[in-house]
């Protein structure tokens, strides 16, 4: 069908000035107790303009997979049909454009145009009538409202292969009048939409934004889509990426997977694998990000939904540890929300999802044993999501395990390196304990790995999994002080009065006081504790900050703990300060020191300081400046 946007049909958007007809299919009548909801339009298009869709620019999305629904419904019955969707600008002497977009797909009867056009909520696909529901993309009947965002007024003129003696054209407004009226020309199936824009929206009308749109939307569409403008006439489809992925790898036209990705992106990435889950029938193409990416990153997927674009922001069709990857995914069977920006969560989407991650980790596993350079330049790249993807599958642990990279007591080593150098692993858990005991356990000649950083600790606690020869530890320096040699009886007398000092001296902060001999001798003091003295110590800290009452809780909170609470401070026997310490025999001299070693092992530790303990460190250092002023013999 087609009907001249100068025709005696469309004017120039005046109002007919007829009557509203009564629609042909009544409502059931309602008692007299009674009463209908009222739904205002204006409303309506407030709430999809502001927050179910994403902007006015998805109007023309709507009326494509409005148009491609219409044309599979009628191929139902007619194979033979050629669809076809034109879209036409025609831009006024003033530069004012009107759009008409018309389908040759089963069109519409009266009776329909009362039913879905009219009805907000009536999904207006065919598939009640001729073909399966599930083969079309709308399922809302909501769709043609989304035109309200551009223009104040809709006319469309259908003629439907039910009732191909009648063409009916129906005139919808914004404040919820409508006009239906048969017209006296029969005109050939199909369906037309003529749009005039509100004011200030006519830039979404202008011939290169309909172009651009419709490009964005429909190029990958399975029927030719032609734009015309009063320049030109423009056929956009084009072959979708996850078709051109699984051409013929010998065909000398099909493009390469990396080739499709600068295309499509403009990037160079560093690889790219094919996907596909039979679970809501995805196909799709992951590009390897070439920069490092973080967990904070939101995903920015574009996912198509039987070829026409649902979103190019989507983290719904891939596991968290994939985000590293930027994808493009065709999906045929997952319900869609009413935006169509996004899928309802489901089991069904958790399984494609599952299935998905499955394929990509598939496709690394496949790598490892086909390009091991390129699998290391990828692991080195993003070794935080591939630590991810190890702990899902040991597998996974046992190819890529030797290429992750860790900071360990001597230095970063790949896995492959520290396997080599020993059998036993020891880790710390955090940065700051890795950074406190690190120098201890280089000097005792162990391999202390930093587990601090994200996936580090799980990552090696799986280790023996994948090597069942290797042993992993986790080292604190608690567990690291019962390495240390004990002091000589015979060097006890010595230390004896230093060490009744040291106790007295740290009593009031609960801290015990033990002397061993240990490396590296540079460093006089180590603080140790375990788990309950550390939740004591934050309770304590609270109690600092907080008034009586809270105060008088948190001291109830910690009660439980203090009798399992179990803090020292080691002092390293072979250290040259410690033995001038000793040797002092002034125990007020020697009570600064230990109570000043005390604070600063806190600090290396990186243990916050309580208030007590603050001011402890500065009457420290006050009373040492103080007594090194007053036995200063230089010049």
């Amino acid at each position: 069908m087609r009907i001249p946007f100068d025709s005696e049909f469309c004017g120039d958007f005046v109002p007919f000035g007829y009557e509203k007809r009564k629609p042909s299919i009544q409502m059931n009548e309602p008692r007299a107790d009674e009463h209908r909801f009222q739904v205002d339009l204006r409303g309506i298009l407030a709430i999809l303009s502001d927050h179910l869709y994403s902007g006015p620019q998805v109007y023309l999305r709507e009326l494509l997979q409005n148009a491609v629904d219409a044309i599979h419904a009628r191929r139902q019955e007619e194979p033979s049909i050629t669809g076809e969707i034109i879209l036409e600008v025609i831009e006024s002497k003033n530069g004012t454009p009107t759009l008409t977009f018309e389908d040759n797909g089963v069109g519409l009867t009266e009776s329909d145009i009362h039913q879905f056009l009219a009805t907000i909520g009536q999904s207006s696909k065919r598939g009640d009538l001729i073909g399966r529901r599930d083969d079309y993309l709308g399922q809302f009947g909501i769709g043609l409202l989304s035109c309200f965002m551009v223009s104040d007024e809709i006319v469309v003129i259908s003629t439907s292969i039910i009732d191909g003696e009648k063409t009916c054209e129906w005139r919808g407004k914004a404040d919820g009048t409508y006009n239906v009226r048969v017209l006296n020309k029969r005109l050939t199936p199909g369906t037309q939409v003529f749009l005039h824009p509100k004011p200030r929206m006519a830039e979404f009308l202008k011939p290169e934004k309909v172009l651009s749109l419709a490009r964005k939307y429909g190029e990958f569409l399975p029927y030719p889509i032609i734009v015309r403008t009063s320049h030109e006439s423009v056929r956009i489809n084009r072959t979708p990426p996850w078709e051109s992925a699984e051409r013929d790898s010998d065909s000398p036209d099909a493009p390469s997977l990396l080739q499709i990705g600068r295309e499509e992106f403009g990037t160079e990435f560093l690889d790219a694998f094919s996907l596909r889950s039979e679970i809501g029938q995805v196909r799709g193409i992951a590009f390897v990000l070439p920069y490092s990416s973080g967990l904070i990153e939101q995903r920015a997927d574009r996912v198509y939904l039987k070829g026409i674009l649902c979103t190019e922001k989507s983290n719904d069709l891939l596991p968290k540890w994939a985000f590293f990857v930027k994808c493009i995914f065709n999906v045929r069977d997952l319900s869609p929300t009413a935006s169509r920006e996004s899928f309802h969560e489901s089991e069904k989407l958790e399984l494609a999802k599952e299935s998905l991650g499955q394929s990509l980790r598939d496709a690394l596993v496949s790598l490892a044993t086909t390009n091991d350079e390129r699998l290391q330049q990828l692991v080195s790249l993003h070794q935080v999501a591939i630590k991810g993807l190890a702990l899902e599958d040991e597998e996974c642990i046992r190819l890529f395990g030797d290429w992750l990279p860790f900071i360990t007591s001597m230095g970063p080593m790949c896995l492959a390196e520290i396997r080599q150098r020993t059998n036993v692993i020891y880790f710390a858990v955090t940065v700051e304990q890795f950074q406190q005991i690190a120098p201890i356990a280089a000097a005792q000649s162990l391999l202390l790995v930093n587990a601090g950083y994200i996936y580090d600790q799980q990552v090696l606690e799986r280790l023996p999994l994948a090597f069942p020869l290797l042993t992993v530890v986790k080292l604190t320096p608690e567990l690291l002080c019962r390495e240390f040699r004990e002091i000589a009886p015979h060097e006890r007398a010595f230390w004896g009065e230093f060490n009744n000092v040291a106790q007295l001296a740290l009593e009031p902060y609960d801290c015990g006081a033990e002397l061993r001999e240990f490396y590296p001798a540079e460093l006089p003091a180590l603080f140790t504790t375990n788990s309950s003295a550390n939740f004591l110590r934050s309770v304590q800290q609270t109690q600092d900050v907080s008034d009586s009452f809270w105060s008088d809780v948190l001291e109830q909170v910690g009660m439980d703990s203090k009798s399992s609470a179990t803090t020292r401070l080691i002092f390293n026997a072979n250290n040259r300060l410690i033995h001038k310490i000793a040797e002092n025999k002034k125990p007020h001299l020697q009570k600064h020191c230990v109570e000043l070693l005390y604070a600063q092992s806190l600090l290396m530790g990186h243990y916050p300081l309580r208030e007590k303990e603050l001011k402890l460190l500065n009457d420290g250092i006050l009373k040492l400046l103080d007594w090194s002023t007053d036995n200063y013999s230089g010049t």
